[in-house]
């Protein structure tokens, strides 16, 4: 299977393509309802759709395909994977579709975490990141909270990044802090200015009041599906590590920068307001993880080792849990 994306393009497409199909078939099939959270902006969005749920299922396939897509682009950039394959996009589309049926708040924030990790890869001999850019991401985790408040948890996966660049300086502290807090100066200001505080401290105190660890009784297939995925994805952080020592420096902080994200997206699952949570946010993590546990036989520039059938084996069983699930 792993050598159809050595073909052309347009073949790892469809496959992508098909996958996508076969994990949306059942949402598609029959519409959950459109997920509700108390977020200021989500709920906005949730007010739009909460009538059409077969339109929010559209919404969220074409979003898992552009992030994935998006990732895989930025992956590739970087000279993290890769330029001709697409299997860090099958990965994430896979790992993001394997525990929602819908549209749900954490895709919105995986889609606005892609933008945060093009932000913080580093190019060229270069080893930091600068003001502006770590204004931009804590900015964005900003934006985050006000799809999904548990996104906040994300700054532990930013706190740590800061601490692989070496941000020690109370300057570059501050930074975090004012860029974290810019979206809620602009929000707060149009709040204010059409009287939408009241309702805007109603849905802040809602979700504190709605959080908690969720519990629910699934079944026995169901929950072998979640094992496997979940298992899957730590042998492939433990694989990317054991690949670290023969990479580059800046490969090395760029492959630690996404790794991260696992930190902020594990903390996720702890809380749960209307929604149970899902793994969607470490899907970036396990695109790059993954596509270096399939493909840790090929060399940065194309060289081969050899390609034993259990990668192939790895790859269809985590494709089939996902679908399962």
């Amino acid at each position: 299977m792993l050598k159809l994306f050595e073909r052309s393009m347009l073949l790892q497409v469809v496959l992508v393509l098909a996958a996508l199909a076969l994990l949306w078939a059942r949402s598609l099939a029959s519409p959950p309802p459109v997920v509700e959270d108390h977020a200021i902006l989500f709920s906005l969005i949730h007010s739009w759709l909460s009538e059409v749920p077969l339109l929010a299922v559209i919404l969220a396939m074409i979003l898992v395909l552009v992030e994935g897509f998006g990732l895989n682009m930025i992956l590739a950039e970087a000279g993290l994977v890769s330029q001709n394959s697409l299997l860090p996009t099958l990965l994430y589309v896979t790992m993001a579709s394997a525990t929602i049926t819908t549209l749900t708040p954490t895709l919105l924030v995986a889609g606005v975490m892609i933008v945060g990790v093009r932000q913080l890869m580093l190019r060229g001999t270069l080893l930091t990141i600068d003001t502006r850019q770590i204004c931009t991401v804590t900015s964005l985790i900003g934006l985050c909270t006000m799809l999904y408040v548990p996104s906040v948890m994300l700054m532990a996966s930013y706190l740590l990044i800061g601490i692989n660049y070496r941000l020690y300086n109370i300057k570059d502290i501050a930074v975090m802090i004012l860029g974290f807090f810019s979206p809620y100066v602009i929000l707060l200001s149009v709040l204010f200015m059409t009287d939408g505080m009241a309702a805007w401290w109603d849905s802040v105190t809602l979700t504190l009041g709605s959080a908690g660890i969720y519990i629910t009784k699934v079944g026995t297939l169901k929950t072998i599906c979640i094992i496997v995925v979940t298992l899957m994805m730590l042998l492939a952080m433990i694989s990317a590590f054991g690949h670290m020592s023969e990479r580059t420096v800046v490969w090395k902080m760029n492959a630690t920068t996404i790794m991260l994200l696992f930190v902020g997206g594990a903390a996720m699952l702890l809380y749960s307001g209307l929604m149970p949570p899902d793994t969607t946010v470490m899907a970036i993590p396990f695109a790059l993880c993954g596509t270096q546990m399939l493909q840790g036989g090929r060399k940065l520039m194309g060289r081969h080792k050899s390609r034993t059938w259990h990668k192939d084996l790895a790859l269809a069983t985590t494709l089939i849990a996902a679908i399962l699930c």
